[in-house]
C-alpha cells in the first residue's frame, strides 16, 4: 500500500479495496480491508504492523484477495501471499506482475485472473453456497 503512497496514486489503493468490499460484503461475505485504516496506521510505529497482519490472517480471513500490480514493490504483499499459502488458505489474485512465473509466487496462488471483476465473480460462485 505504501508504494501506491510514493507514487501518488492513493485513490488506486482504495479504488479496488472498497470495489471488492462492496460486492463481497454485498453477497454475505466479510472483509478485512487493511486499506482502511491505512494512513491513521501508518502514523504508528510500523513494528506494529506486522502483529496486525498476523491476527487478521491467523484468526479472520479465511481467504486473499490480492492484486498482483506492484507486488513487486509490496514487501506486505509478498508476505501475506507466503502467509496465507502456509495455511493452505485460498489466494485468489487478479493483475498482473513480472513475478507471475516466479514458482513461489506462482505455486501460491490458488486462481489468476486477469481483472478484479472475474476474481470476484469466481469467489461468489465458488465460496458463497
Amino acid at each position: 500500500m505504501s508504494h501506491y503512497l510514493k507514487i501518488n496514486e492513493a485513490d488506486k489503493m482504495h479504488q479496488w479495496r472498497n470495489e471488492a468490499t462492496t460486492y463481497l460484503n454485498d453477497i454475505g461475505i466479510r472483509v478485512f480491508n487493511p486499506a482502511k485504516f491505512f494512513i491513521t496506521n501508518s502514523s504508528y510505529n510500523s513494528i506494529g504492523i506486522l502483529p496486525q497482519n498476523k491476527h487478521y490472517v491467523k484468526n479472520d480471513c479465511g481467504m486473499a484477495l490480492a492484486s498482483l500490480e506492484y507486488l513487486e514493490e509490496s514487501g506486505g504483499s509478498v508476505w501475506e501471499l507466503g502467509a496465507f499459502s502456509i495455511q493452505d488458505k485460498p489466494i485468489i489474485a487478479f493483475g498482473e506482475t513480472k513475478w507471475k512465473d516466479v514458482a513461489h509466487i506462482r505455486d501460491s496462488i490458488s486462481m489468476h485472473f486477469n481483472t478484479l471483476q472475474e476474481a470476484l465473480e469466481y469467489i461468489e460462485s465458488m465460496y458463497v453456497q
